[in-house]
């Protein structure tokens, strides 16, 4: 921030306690130096999916990632479906990283890819995705045409009601049943 190239920094901020059990297994998983370095791109995939022909990606950030695991395990014991889980820990880096490597050839230069596409690849590269954010939808809604896939966006497009967390991410379907139902709604041709 305080150099001549710095930015700012947006911080969201949340009482809601998150279980840091994922992201240890992430690190275990990836290695602590790449899990660093996703995280600071962008993103990193905090889920695996298992073996079925019935695959998603649920992408979500923020207090809003634990419904999201929470969905993936629903979708696998109750559907037979497997879903890889993104964490986005910087949207804005992600799509800057997207949009600038896509608009290569407007500069002449070769396209690249992104780290967003590259957190896909590993089987992922034609799976419909989900966002969820606990706050606007169309924050991370860029994500689906990204990739090119279909994608059904989810987050919190009006405002008014009140009530505990799981009764107002219910009603704006943020909770982790409405991610497994669009997810399978995400699935259909």
């Amino acid at each position: 921030m305080q150099t001549p190239d710095g930015e700012a920094l947006y911080l969201r901020l949340s009482t809601t306690p998150v279980d840091q059990q994922p992201f240890t297994a992430a690190a275990a998983r990836l290695g602590e130096e790449r899990l660093r370095a996703d995280v600071v791109a962008g993103g990193f995939r905090l889920r695996e999916p298992g073996v079925s022909d019935d695959r998603v990606i649920l992408a979500a950030c923020g207090a809003i990632v634990p419904e999201a695991l929470a969905a993936a395990t629903l979708l696998s014991e109750e559907e037979g479906v497997e879903a890889a889980v993104l964490c986005l820990s910087s949207p804005d880096r992600l799509y800057r990283d997207w949009q600038t490597r896509r608009a290569a050839p407007l500069s002449g230069r070769a396209p690249g890819i992104s780290h967003l596409e590259k957190l896909v690849t590993p089987g992922g590269r034609d799976l419909p995705v989900v966002t969820v954010i606990d706050g606007a939808s169309h924050a991370l809604s860029f994500v689906g045409s990204a990739l090119g896939v279909r994608s059904v966006a989810l987050g919190v497009d009006r405002f008014g009601q009140t009530g505990s967390q799981p009764e107002v991410y219910a009603e704006y379907g943020i909770d982790a049943a409405s991610i497994a139902t669009a997810a399978l709604v995400a699935l259909e041709p």
